[in-house]
């Protein structure tokens, strides 16, 4: 879940939570103060490996059902970002699909 500056509340994964999760990726990159930063992309990068690496779509709920048959840009290079913060073997293939 996340608000928009409109106020908005979404309740699914989309564009918006995907810049919020490059910029916690950053974060872990620049200063690795928060170890959860770590868990959570081990966590996302699990949920898309399961999806399939090469084409997984863009908006999902929170629950994992598909709300959109896209393979954005933006999501393939979150995904590969959060292998700066990741901590499993699949990471390196994130980057690889770029």
């Amino acid at each position: 879940m996340f608000i928009k500056p409109s106020g908005k509340i979404h309740q699914h994964l989309a564009y918006d939570a995907w810049r919020t999760a490059m910029n916690r990726i950053v974060d872990w990159a620049w200063f690795q103060k928060d170890e959860g930063q770590q868990a959570l992309s081990n966590r996302i990068q699990a949920f898309f490996y399961e999806q399939g690496i090469n084409a997984y779509d863009g908006v999902y709920t929170l629950e994992g059902k598909v709300l959109n048959k896209a393979s954005p840009a933006g999501l393939t290079a979150t995904n590969a970002t959060s292998s700066l913060a990741a901590a499993h073997p699949m990471a390196k293939g994130f980057v690889e699909v770029l």
